[in-house]
């Protein structure tokens, strides 16, 4: 609180909603501001009455900024979190999301009465499309057999999802009458919403049949 060289008794006031003020002159900050308190001393036999005003200065409550998560994810078909989360301070928002994407993010402060201690750069949730690889199965038959009913494997693709594409398998061989090695080829879209795709082909092999000597 305030001194005198008097003896009259001190009081306080303000009219401003920045702060309160006790009787002893303890200072409550209740916002960020600029406020003026006002200091009476009293009038007594010895000594006259006496005003003085004080400005007060509240400021803002610095906050971090926050770090950017700058790794890259992979869609796994689920929900997957931001690297920077909701704190008391300030809320974050586009930071869950499950389908692959570039997501902009967006941070601000929970308080009027808060300003960051920096500048606040701009973050951006990466989830990159899997990776999955189309194979063509491979085949050895005789010549004159029947040709196979062509088949591939899929690698890649999570949480028990199915091929969201459609898949073309094709060889360049009619018949099996000839000795030879001919490609399988498989071939489909580049990429779907949450996945690229990769093509590998195969090999039908038909080899000459075994002559037994009589």
């Amino acid at each position: 609180g305030a001194t005198t060289n008097g003896d009259g008794a001190i009081t306080y006031s303000t009219t401003s909603d920045v702060i309160s003020i006790a009787a002893d002159g303890t200072i409550t900050a209740l916002k960020a501001g600029t406020a003026t308190v006002t200091i009476n001393a009293a009038e007594t036999d010895n000594y006259a009455a006496a005003t003085k005003t004080v400005t007060v200065t509240v400021n803002k409550k610095k906050v971090a900024v926050p770090t950017a998560d700058t790794a890259e994810y992979t869609y796994t078909g689920t929900a997957q979190t931001y690297g920077v989360t909701s704190t008391d301070d300030y809320t974050v928002e586009g930071g869950v999301q499950a389908n692959a994407g570039e997501y902009p993010i967006t941070i601000t402060l929970n308080n009027e009465n808060y300003e960051w201690d920096g500048t606040l750069g701009t973050y951006k949730f990466v989830i990159n499309k899997a990776a999955v690889t189309v194979t063509a199965k491979s085949y050895t038959i005789k010549v004159g057999e029947a040709l196979p009913t062509y088949a591939y494997d899929v690698a890649g693709l999570v949480n028990g999802e199915t091929l969201p594409i459609d898949v073309t398998i094709s060889c360049n061989v009619a018949d099996s009458n000839t000795a030879g090695t001919y490609d399988i080829i498989v071939s489909g879209a580049a990429a779907s919403d949450n996945y690229t795709f990769s093509y590998v082909k195969g090999t039908l092999t038909v080899s000459e049949k075994e002559v037994v000597a009589a």
